[in-house]
């Protein structure tokens, strides 16, 4: 067995309604949904082990096709084997690092989230 990480995304125009990612498995006890994100649906998932997995993309709320029409979006998927370093961290209170242009701290979009308490 080998968990990964998974990290999902789906861009749309949000002016032409919202767009949900659900993911569910065979080792879940309840489906994963992903977070809006203005123009982005996303999932972030860590450890996932092997198993059988679905995901499905929809509209929460319809839209009469014949106004609106078809929302297109782009999707993509991306995973990878956990790296442990959340084991490797003794206390709550991290030092920011000199600098955040690094693999480490840039996500797929080469946006830079980070989250918690920071001397």
């Amino acid at each position: 067995d080998t968990a990964v990480d998974i990290h999902i995304e789906l861009k749309y125009n949000f002016l032409l309604g919202d767009l949900v990612i659900k993911f569910q498995g065979s080792t879940m006890t309840k489906p994963v949904y992903g977070t809006n994100e203005f123009h982005r649906n996303v999932i972030n998932l860590k450890s996932v082990p092997s198993g059988t997995y679905s995901i499905t993309i929809y509209e929460p709320t319809s839209n009469d096709p014949t106004v609106i029409g078809c929302n297109h979006f782009l999707f993509s998927m991306h995973m990878d084997h956990p790296s442990n370093v959340d084991s490797l961290v003794k206390s709550p209170k991290l030092s920011l690092p000199r600098s955040l242009n690094t693999i480490g701290y840039l996500k797929y979009t080469d946006n830079v989230h980070i989250e918690g308490e920071y001397l």
